[in-house]
């Protein structure tokens, strides 16, 4: 097996979470029935600001336990050019955080459809 698959394998919490998430969705998309389903986006324009605010803190989570496994295991590892893996840690982080706000900006707030609605119309 390659170095990169390797890397990028899967551990088994992962698979596991993966797995219980895509059976609630199924089971979820299976018992919800047309007038929940019509009624979600009225309930999405309404709350905007809530969802954005729930979907920034669960990215921030994200990031949070990301910064904090990867030192740890920098901090554990004790080998020489830890100061470089530390640089190279904070730099992944600020990365992901830009693409994050990038991301966050263009759809989830929707300043890209109100682009292209300006350009287009």
């Amino acid at each position: 097996m390659s170095k990169v698959l390797k890397r990028r394998a899967f551990t088994k919490l992962g698979l596991l979470i993966a797995l219980f998430v895509g059976v609630a969705v199924s089971i979820l998309l299976v018992t919800v029935d047309g007038t929940a389903v019509d009624s979600w986006p009225n309930w999405l324009v309404v709350n905007h600001w809530l969802t954005t605010l729930v979907r920034v803190g669960l990215f921030v989570v994200v990031f949070v336990v990301f910064y904090s496994v990867r030192k740890r295991a920098i901090h554990n590892s004790e080998q020489t050019g830890s100061a470089a893996k530390k640089a190279r840690l904070h730099a992944r982080v600020r990365q992901l955080l830009l693409w994050f706000f990038i991301v966050e900006l263009l759809f989830g707030q929707a300043l890209l459809p109100r682009v292209l609605e300006v350009f287009f119309s």
